[in-house]
């Protein structure tokens, strides 16, 4: 899937963060929307590297409800306001996404996978013929997706995945990244904070 259609995904995030909490439930926790409303974003077109935040994830509740709180919920689940996020599920979609960074950035780690193999929906939306909009467009279904999809791209090709030296977060580089393969940080405002705080060590 080109990197131009999933910048165009939309999704909701919540405008306050305290939007979503942690539901203490019999089948496990969750993480259920009590109030609050979201706004419409395209979080791949703002987060180019989203995968790495959400493979840096701790595991924990907490570290998950904060990614919820920031970039909106992952699942249709999460959206619900009935069923609510299953935290342990997405915490080992976490831990599986930065076991692969770590096998792509090392080349040899050892992946621990599922039982059962990872599914990602999409959906197909046909256009009109002659018009300006592409006539077949594939979209992820979910948040979820659209981040291992922006994992795979991120893999492919002449892509390289890096570590930013300022906040440890994984970053394309190298082919469409538009960065140098040898690129150091993930943005502009980590190297200027970098060498900032290195010059404020040094005096």
């Amino acid at each position: 899937m080109a990197i131009g259609t999933l910048n165009e995904f939309a999704w909701w995030r919540p405008l306050d963060p305290a939007t979503f909490r942690i539901w203490k439930m019999p089948s496990g926790e969750r993480i259920g929307r009590s109030r609050g409303r979201l706004e419409q974003y395209r979080p791949l077109r703002d987060h180019e590297n989203l995968f790495g935040h959400f493979a840096n994830v701790r595991q924990s509740p907490e570290a998950m409800l904060e990614f919820v709180a920031k970039f909106g919920p992952l699942t249709l689940e999460g959206m619900s306001k009935l069923r609510g996020e299953d935290i342990a599920r997405t915490l080992e979609d976490a831990r599986i996404m930065g076991d692969i960074l770590r096998a792509a950035e090392r080349r040899q780690f050892s992946v621990t996978r599922s039982k059962e193999p990872k599914s990602v929906c999409l959906n197909i939306r046909v256009g009109e013929p002659g018009s300006l909009e592409p006539l077949l467009k594939l979209e992820p279904r979910t948040l979820l997706d659209a981040i291992w999809l922006q994992l795979d791209h991120a893999l492919s090709g002449d892509n390289v995945v890096r570590r930013c030296i300022h906040c440890q977060t994984w970053f394309p580089a190298g082919g469409d990244s538009g960065r140098r393969k040898d690129a150091k940080f993930c943005s502009d405002e980590h190297r200027v904070l970098y060498n900032s705080l290195k010059r404020t060590k040094v005096v």
